[in-house]
């Protein structure tokens, strides 16, 4: 019976500790990836604090939308470009040498620029967004409700309500590793045309118990973790045990018996 309790014990202990690894996996930006490949790369929770990066300058802004024109008409040599808050710079993208050559053309006074050679183009990115878009009915992926290109990650995010095996590994079977996901599990549906009559709750809309079971068996390393640190909770505790209910020697180690 204890061992039966030991492990009963263990488990909900895993079912606890797992999740949290993943979570704080996100939340520290490590990007867990999922067994099938696709990585949830942030956790967008309203009482979550983050530091905010601060407005961008006018300057900036002004020169970023100079890029983006750039970017409608490109063949495959630019990037999205996107600010840097920390360098405080305009970073441009760029896939091809032709690519580095248009964006040296653009400048703002006072305003830092760097070139950063990319692996996906706008071009490729925007098809790729469209791809997911019309993509979503057919592949069922429950929850997805935003779909946008991140143009530092150099991969189109999409955003979900919700976590699963399926959904997670439909995502990876498509597009492999050039859509990365956004885990907003607060954010509540929107409607076109206002609610419907019967409107789902947040629990419809979050599955916990889905999403629970997914980041408590989805991801390997954090599973793996979760089973060693577990593991070695139990074997101190099991040692510590043993010494407690060891005896000591009578009369000390010089004591004959």
């Amino acid at each position: 019976m204890r061992r039966v309790a030991a492990a009963l014990a263990g488990l909900a202990v895993l079912a606890v500790l797992v999740p949290s690894l993943v979570l704080g996996g996100i939340v520290a930006g490590l990007s867990p990836a999922h067994w099938s490949g696709t990585k949830v790369v942030e956790l967008e929770v309203a009482l979550l604090l983050t530091r905010s990066p601060g407005p961008m300058p006018e300057a900036a802004a002004m020169l970023l939308s100079r890029a983006d024109r750039q970017d409608e008409s490109d063949v495959g040599d630019l990037a999205p470009s996107w600010w840097d808050a920390s360098a405080g710079e305009v970073v441009l993208g760029a896939v091809t040498p032709v690519g580095e050559a248009i964006r040296r053309s653009l400048s703002a006074p006072g305003v830092a620029t760097r070139i950063e050679r990319r692996l996906l183009s706008a071009s490729q990115l925007r098809a790729l967004q469209e791809a997911v878009t019309d993509g979503l009915q057919a592949a069922h992926i429950e929850g997805a409700y935003m779909i946008e290109v991140d143009a530092e990650r150099n991969q189109v995010m999409l955003s979900v309500t919700s976590l699963s095996h399926d959904g997670l590994a439909t995502v990876a079977r498509r597009h492999g590793d050039a859509v990365v996901i956004r885990w907003s599990p607060l954010t509540p549906p929107a409607y076109n045309n206002g609610p419907p009559p019967d409107p789902p709750t947040l629990w419809d809309t979050a599955r916990p118990v889905t999403t629970w079971f997914t980041l408590a068996t989805g991801f390997p390393w954090y599973l793996a973790t979760g089973l060693l640190l577990t593991a070695a909770g139990w074997w101190g505790l099991l040692r510590a045990r043993r010494r407690r209910s060891t005896p000591a020697p009578v009369g000390g180690e010089d004591a004959v018996s």
